[in-house]
């Protein structure tokens, strides 16, 4: 049993100073050893200039003189420190790493103990103690350089000693990092020297990873869905407006704008929808005539029934929000072969209700469904719902506002919700993205223009809609048994990666694993032994 205990001996303690602010920064000793060093925090590391993980200009750090001729075997030992004290990296280790939401610390590493040997870090204040011990439980292999990663969470079992501190006080007030080692056996009272290198000393905060891919486009089609579109060809209009019809043998959801965005060209197609994360998604559209007052908040469906109906209820703030729907198709069509020129509808009949080949597609009680007709489905004012759509439409006024003309408007999706999540990762899976844009505002024949109209692609005076997207592509996991060792691999990509696992997949109970990772073009990973179910992610942050 390798004893996971670390005895520090501190006197003199003196008042730990204000926590400053920290950021994302990683040390990747390009010019010297960034004032880091050895175990008796007396000498600073030596300066490589090649041989790192990135190769043979890749610089590094070395710790050169390790000794374990006072120590046993599976003693926890110090061999290299990052301490305030002595200014390493600039101090950009020092702070508050709790307030900044600190998500990821990493580093790579390399050894020639001639054995394996379990890594980890100690963080602790300036002070020194109390501090806070998270160790890998993977082995690194003599001469290879590997990625020790901890995630910094309560939750995260690496932790193994917060030397009767708790995570929160210890990550409030970082000031001093040391790299661990225990004493492979066999080499307890071993004098060395041994050398450990050190390479990309990285704090990653939540939330600022950069996005794998960015893409801000304009639609390859947009076209007015309205049954009496007459221009040839149908897609041609400079503008589309939106507004609804609360009368038999029409849509409610009368006059809608349809977008379609070709991804492909900037964002690989065909992955798999689950190859996918959406990091923010974000349409635009310009409205440029009409007049409307400015409602930044969906009303409930009982609120455009007539007020003699019994669910009726009043709408209790001015104007109609505009609304943004994912795609819906029928016919025979879907987003590629709709293009913007195809039929309204593929099928006649006494009216224009639920025939459209392109809809808005919402949710029913977490059901996708056509919602043209979300408030009154039937007439009998009993039978309405609140759809579940992409966005509302937001702009610099106050709501009560009369919007005026040309008023850009804003859609911001949401991508930690599941239905908007799932219909993303299928459009980029399949290389277009269809949009519908809805509004229920009142319109009369020939009568003013109380609805907004949106500018299309073909309008030569007005602004295009626009579509901003980031995304990620996840590596594709692949599992491999040599034994009683199960290693999990994927094809290396940028950004800080968290590994969670749990051993129940009833409970979804994830837990952020410290972790060694191996290897240069793929990582691998080897998992805990101790479930006979275990299930790994990764997580960027």
């Amino acid at each position: 049993m390798i004893s996971r205990i670390l005895t520090l001996i501190a006197a003199g303690f003196a008042l730990a100073p204000a926590a400053l602010a920290v950021s994302s920064f990683t040390e990747t000793f390009t010019a010297d050893s960034a004032a880091w060093r050895a175990s008796d925090g007396a000498t600073t590391l030596s300066w490589v200039a090649s041989g790192g993980p990135g190769g043979t200009n890749d610089a590094h750090a070395r710790a050169g003189a390790v000794s374990f001729a006072a120590a046993t075997n599976t003693q926890l030992q110090i061999v290299a420190r990052a301490h305030g004290g002595y200014d390493s990296s600039g101090d950009a280790f020092v702070g508050d790493w709790l307030s900044a939401t600190a998500a990821v610390f990493s580093i790579d590493l390399r050894h020639d103990f001639g054995a394996p040997a379990a890594f980890g870090i100690r963080f602790a204040s300036s002070t020194n103690f109390p501090g806070g011990v998270a160790v890998a439980p993977q082995t690194v292999l003599s001469g290879e350089w590997v990625t020790l990663v901890i995630p910094i969470d309560p939750e995260n079992p690496g932790f193994t000693s917060f030397e009767g501190s708790s995570f929160a006080a210890l990550f409030a007030n970082i000031g001093n990092l040391q790299v661990l080692t225990y004493v492979p056996e066999g080499l307890g009272g071993n004098p060395g020297p041994f050398a450990v290198d050190l390479d990309n000393a990285s704090l990653v905060l939540a939330g600022s990873s950069v996005p794998e891919g960015l893409t801000q486009t304009v639609p390859a089609y947009d076209r007015w869905m309205y049954p009496f579109n007459a221009n040839s060809p149908l897609g041609s209009r400079p503008t589309a407006s939106t507004f609804g019809a609360f009368a038999d043998g029409f849509d409610q959801r009368d006059a809608q704008a349809y977008f379609g965005f070709i991804l492909s060209n900037a964002i690989p197609a065909g992955l798999g929808p689950e190859s996918y994360e959406i990091v923010s998604c974000v349409f635009s559209a310009t409205m440029s005539d009409g007049s409307i007052v400015y409602d930044p908040t969906p009303d409930a469906w009982q609120t455009y029934l007539d007020p003699t109906q019994a669910l009726y209820v009043a709408d209790a703030d001015t104007g109609r929000a505009v609304e943004l729907f994912a795609a819906g198709f029928r016919g025979g069509y879907d987003a590629a072969s709709f293009g913007e020129d195809a039929p309204f509808a593929s099928t006649g009949g006494a009216d224009y209700v639920e025939i459209r080949n392109v809809y808005p597609l919402g949710t029913r009680d977490g059901v996708p469904v056509d919602v043209s007709n979300n408030s009154d489905p039937d007439g009998s004012g009993t039978n309405g719902f609140d759809p579940g759509m992409l966005a509302a439409g937001l702009t610099l006024l106050t709501s009560g506002d009369t919007v005026p003309v040309p008023t850009t408007f804003t859609f911001t999706l949401d991508p930690d919700d599941a239905f908007t999540a799932d219909y993303l990762r299928d459009a980029l899976d399949q290389g277009i993205l269809g949009l519908v844009l809805t509004s229920l505002h009142q319109a009369s024949f020939g009568g003013p223009v109380s609805y907004p109209v949106w500018d299309q692609k073909e309008s030569v005076v007005g602004e295009s809609a626009t579509l901003t997207l980031a995304y990620r592509i996840l590596p594709g996991l692949s599992i491999a048994h040599t034994g009683d060792v199960r290693t999990v691999t994927w094809t290396r990509t940028g950004g800080a990666w968290r590994i969670e696992g749990t051993g129940n997949p009833v409970s979804g109970e994830w837990a952020p694993l410290t972790a060694i990772l191996t290897g240069n073009e793929t990582r691998s990973v080897q998992l805990d032994e101790e479930h006979d179910v275990w299930l790994l992610r990764l997580n960027q942050r």
